[in-house]
């Protein structure tokens, strides 16, 4: 996560507990009739959008910070785009695996994707 700024870290994942929540609200004690699969399917759905539009949130949150640090160092040929993108992303993979499994984790088991065994958590959902 980022040093610099641990704001940042800490707002990530309390976004992606505060969306969790939401929509286990919303969708909690799914069961195995027909409405309960179109509801774990409309779940599953509102997920996948919500994790898009989180990671879309953290670089509404960080990138007006690092532009003109960026456009600085771009200027004085330090580096180019590549290496700076790269580099991004490289310091990015422990926010994107902790604040998605956070997110998962909290729907999983307030939703009850799968009663039978909570180990089986990252492997399949019941239907």
């Amino acid at each position: 996560m980022y040093w610099r700024v641990p704001q940042t870290s800490w707002v990530k994942i309390a976004v992606a507990v505060a969306i969790g929540l939401l929509v286990s609200v919303m969708f909690q004690n799914l069961d195995g009739s027909q409405a309960g699969v179109r509801n774990r399917n409309g779940v599953l759905f509102f997920i996948a959008v919500a994790s898009g539009f989180i990671s879309v949130q953290y670089v509404i949150l960080v990138f007006p910070h690092e532009r003109p640090i960026f456009l600085r160092e771009y200027g004085s040929n330090m580096y180019s785009i590549g290496p700076y993108f790269l580099g991004r992303m490289i310091a990015e993979i422990p926010a994107g695996l902790i604040v998605p499994t956070i997110f998962g984790s909290v729907i999983y088991f307030i939703v009850k994707l799968n009663t039978d065994f909570w180990y089986k958590f990252p492997l399949h959902s019941k239907n």
